[in-house]
């Protein structure tokens, strides 16, 4: 039995030459990144005042590291540092302790001498408690 071949001018399935453009919004919006991730860059610099789970800088590779009270989170395949508390931002280089048989660690600082890595680091200075009270009622 012979197999029937139809054209694909005539076949009703290739009707793309009819059918109109989508719109340009709807081309633009298709090249944009999603709304909801966060741009890579440095959010707080040194001495800016931030508050709890205030994003500090986001990156896609360690440039920057988590110090005292500074939160690492992944994200989409970005790394978020994160504010644990309300205090004043504070950027110091410190030398950066690195376990070559982590994996991770070991991709990212393959090419380099484990021993002598320095990097930034983002470290937030809690505010001062107040030690000024109101006496509400003495029992």
């Amino acid at each position: 039995m012979a197999s029937k071949i139809i054209p694909i001018a005539v076949s009703p399935s290739f009707d793309f030459l009819r059918r109109p453009l989508p719109s340009l919004d709807f081309r633009r919006s298709l090249f944009k990144p999603p709304l909801d991730s966060p741009f890579c860059g440095i959010y707080r610099t040194n001495g800016e005042i931030c508050r709890t789970d205030d994003i500090l800088v986001c990156q896609r590779k360690m440039n920057y590291h988590p110090g005292a009270n500074v939160r690492h989170q992944r994200d989409r395949n970005q790394h978020l540092l994160k504010a644990v508390c309300d205090g004043t931002v504070v950027i110091t280089r410190e030398h950066c302790e690195v376990n070559p048989k982590n994996e991770w660690m070991y991709a990212q600082y393959a090419y380099r001498d484990f021993e002598n890595i320095y990097k930034l680091t983002f470290n937030v200075i809690p505010r001062r408690m107040s030690n000024t009270f109101k006496l509400i009622s003495e029992e």
